[in-house]
């Protein structure tokens, strides 16, 4: 809302309430829902935090604060949040050819699955004591940030390219996954070239997509990737018959 308050994602559940991510004061970004009368609900969450008190247009929010990057909301037909963020499992390990390279340090994240009470993501040693969640990490320039996700149930990492930090891109554009109704979860990767879609315990289902631009097409049939992608940062499952029924009415089928 206004110049500068970027809008990273927004998602609508089957009551028609928008879950939208966005600044609530400069650079702070949480999870404010409002109804489908437009008015803003009130979960319950940081409504006494001084910065919360400025926003004015709304004075709670269901997941807040969230103390790293962010891009991208998703909701499942149970109501639990899906986010993009910039962190990874404590485990995870780069693909094979990145595990010392910079860019994909700063701009690949993960997509963390929140329960549908909300949550927040703060610095490690700030988490709030006796709450369930899950620790990340995220190594930035040589050193390796510790995150605590609070009411976090699972993360799935090689989301990209999330930008917004000094050296390393703006904030304009964020990627966009998407989560169908079953969970199951189609991950964008702009640095990778590729599409990883992932059941809701995280196991590969399916990869799509490798490295295409003009220099990669091949000269001859037959030369160049299957399915070429040239800086995948968003991506959306349709269902057939959605697009059988389109047809139709083009007349096309």
């Amino acid at each position: 809302m206004g110049a500068g308050f970027s809008t990273f994602g927004a998602a609508v559940d089957k009551l028609g309430r928008v879950y939208s991510l966005q600044m609530y004061i400069w650079s702070a970004y949480c999870v404010a829902i409002f109804g489908p009368n437009g008015q803003p609900e009130d979960p319950g969450r940081f409504k006494e935090d001084p910065d919360m008190k400025k926003t004015g247009r709304f004075n709670s929010a269901i997941i807040v604060p969230i103390g790293t990057k962010c891009g991208g909301i998703q909701l499942d037909y149970k109501n639990n949040i899906y986010l993009g963020l910039s962190a990874f499992p404590l485990d995870h390990k780069p693909p094979f050819g990145f595990d010392k390279d910079e860019g994909y340090q700063a701009c690949v994240g993960s997509v963390v699955k929140f329960k549908a009470e909300g949550g927040s993501i703060v610095k490690a040693d700030k988490a709030p004591a006796g709450k369930p969640g899950i620790k990340l990490s995220r190594p930035f320039h040589g050193v390796v940030n510790e995150f605590f996700a609070e009411n976090a149930e699972r993360c799935y990492p090689e989301l990209g390219c999330l930008g917004g930090d000094l050296n390393d891109g703006c904030i304009c554009r964020q990627p966009m996954f998407q989560v169908d109704g079953w969970g199951r979860i189609f991950i964008p990767n702009a640095l990778t070239c590729s599409v990883r879609i992932v059941d809701n315990e995280g196991n590969l289902i399916q990869k799509l997509g490798s490295y295409g631009n003009i220099d990669s097409r091949g000269g001859t049939e037959g030369k160049g990737p299957k399915i070429p992608l040239a800086w995948p940062q968003a991506v959306e499952k349709r269902k057939k018959a959605i697009e059988e029924r389109e047809a139709k009415k083009s007349g096309t089928v």
